[in-house]
């Protein structure tokens, strides 16, 4: 699915300039209401637009992802210029912020700092961020604004914003508190920047003072999604701060009478592109998004409409522990559990954050008698993800980091008293990866100890997905491979490469083997396909990911924001 965060108006010529999520980029004529595609930018072929900003002389700024470049484009001229990468490592330039041509760009993972880019002779300075108090994590400056003579800059997720003096080049702290949202406002007439902190209070930083001040009448503003000033709200009274919350509720705050408003959104909904697949305990398909959607979706069997079920941060697995889910949340890596059946009453909620430099869950295994392990990703930059085991009423037992150096777990699998780990040459987005190949390491589940280690398919930087079928036999899944391993003695006994392709998935989600008797059935690199077990033979059946086997014994599966079946009945239907 392709959406767009990069937004913003032309300085002269009453259009909106819009970057897209698949590199492509349009600018809309307000008056006309046409829409128009600009030129193809430079390596946008394998980018991302992630911001926007424009210039006094008319030209557009955008920011990318996944090479932290940024970009200009001239209107008059219908003319692109690359400015670079800034900064080795980084995969994101992010907030954008201008003066006088001159760009202030907030970049992360790797190395978050603010470069400065003099847009008219093309020079770039990086100024470095001051150190970070003791045990802080650090990984982006989300947002940026140029206030006078200070640059503002929001850094998650030490959420702290800091301000720099580009006179004098020295930073200060300015304030803290979990800022919230993703935008720092525009400032107001009098130079004021507005922010919300964790508990939705809307503040007003004075840049002249330094007075960091609440403002809203400690009323929440939510999860705030950018702001703007308009003119006049509904009685005619001075400029007004607007912005929407999680719920899609235009907020409208004046400053004049401390009046807060909320409005409905009469926009239609965007659907939120999924994530992950799961199941309950009856075999209903769970379903999460991308971003941190407050919930996540149960779609029943028998053709009801879908539910929706309360939960924190963006889903990245689904697993059963006895009578109930355990759900795999980012950022921070949390596990909760939910009651089994999501229609019983509502409990006091059991959730753990995995900590140890740990950011996404990415597979969640069942060990009996209510214990369970979890496969995870670590933070931006890092690599050496860890497998922690857990006990539904007593929460963390263990965490084993680094189960086989700078190398992720990726993929679970258990029978009978043993944890086989699959493991990735991958780590957090904007880290320095070692070559390698994907593993298979069996722990002890009880101890945790090591007990073997193997190398299923010597090339594979990835083992993505292992699976004990009905019979016992034990399966896995490389970046374009399946193979069966000896669970004793983890030697291959048979395995068919489909192609050479090399693994450059970041996320390392989508990819997961299903059981169905004598097939397999599996998801990766956008396919859903079935595979023989005897002659391996594969036959790709549909586009998706995300692949989960339903209670009804049907195959379920993702591509965007949709749900489809594969049915075997007689017909093909989905």
């Amino acid at each position: 699915m392709v959406s767009s965060r990069a937004l913003t108006s032309g300085v002269a010529d009453r259009r909106i300039y819009i970057g897209l999520t698949d590199g492509r980029a349009f600018s809309y004529d307000v008056d006309s209401q046409g829409l128009t595609r600009l030129p193809q930018a430079p390596g946008m072929d394998r980018s991302s637009f992630w911001n926007s900003a424009s210039l006094d002389d008319g030209r557009v700024l955008f920011s990318t992802y996944p090479d932290a470049r940024l970009l200009a484009f001239d209107p008059s001229r219908e003319k692109w210029q690359d400015f670079g990468a800034l900064g080795e490592g980084n995969d994101y330039a992010m907030g954008i912020s201008t003066v006088r041509g001159m760009a202030y760009v907030g970049t992360g993972t790797n190395s978050p700092a603010l470069w400065q880019v003099n847009t008219n002779t093309g020079s770039k300075r990086k100024i470095d961020l001051p150190a970070p108090e003791a045990g802080a994590r650090r990984d982006f400056i989300y947002d940026t604004a140029v206030i006078g003579t200070k640059v503002f800059a929001r850094v998650d997720s030490e959420q702290t914003i800091y301000g720099y003096d580009a006179k004098n080049r020295t930073w200060s702290k300015v304030a803290s508190g979990a800022v919230r949202g993703l935008a720092t406002s525009p400032p107001d007439e009098p130079g004021r920047l507005y922010w919300t902190d964790q508990k939705g209070h809307l503040h007003a930083l004075d840049p002249a003072s330094g007075k960091d001040l609440v403002v809203a009448g400690g009323e929440s503003f939510g999860e705030i999604r950018g702001y703007s000033w308009q003119d006049a709200d509904a009685n005619g009274s001075n400029e007004s701060l607007v912005s929407i919350n999680a719920s899609g509720e235009v907020v409208r705050w004046n400053a004049e009478s401390d009046r807060r408003t909320l409005l409905p959104n009469h926009g239609l909904p965007a659907p939120l592109r999924i994530r992950s697949l799961g199941t309950d305990l009856a075999g209903n398909v769970l379903a999460g998004a991308m971003g941190t959607a407050p919930f996540f979706a149960r779609y029943p069997l028998d053709g009801g409409e879908a539910e929706q079920y309360p939960i924190r941060g963006q889903i990245e697995s689904f697993g059963r522990v006895g009578g109930d889910l355990a759900v795999g949340t980012y950022p921070g890596a949390e596990i909760e559990l939910v009651p089994g059946d999501l229609r019983q009453p509502a409990r006091a909620p059991r959730r753990w954050e995995i900590g140890h430099g740990q950011d996404r869950p990415l597979a969640i295994e069942g060990l009996g008698k209510g214990r369970f392990a979890v496969a995870t990703m670590p933070v931006y930059g890092k690599t050496g993800g860890a497998v922690a085991f857990l006990e539904a009423d007593g929460g963390i037992e263990k965490v084993l980091t680094d189960v086989t150096p700078g190398r992720t777990p990726l993929a679970l699998a258990y029978s009978h008293g043993k944890l086989y780990v699959g493991t990735g040459n991958t780590g957090g987005l904007g880290s320095e990866l070692d070559p390698g190949d994907g593993t298979v390491v069996v722990l002890d589940a009880r101890t945790g100890s090591v007990l073997q280690i193997g190398t299923p398919l010597p090339g594979d930087a990835t083992v993505s997905s292992l699976l004990f079928d009905e019979s016992g036999r034990l399966w896995g899944w490389g970046v374009d491979s399946v193979f069966e391993l000896d669970p004793r003695t983890l030697k291959v006994v048979q395995k068919a490469r489909f192609s050479a392709a090399k693994d450059a998935e970041p996320y390392a989600r989508g990819r997961n083997l299903v059981d169905l008797g004598s097939r397999l059935a599996g998801s990766s690199k956008g396919k859903i396909f079935l595979i023989d077990k005897e002659s391996l033979k594969r036959q790709n059946i549909a586009k998706g990911s995300n692949l989960v086997l339903g209670g009804d014994g049907e195959l379920y599966y993702s591509r965007g924001s949709t749900v489809f079946r594969w049915s075997f009945g007689p017909k093909f239907n989905e």
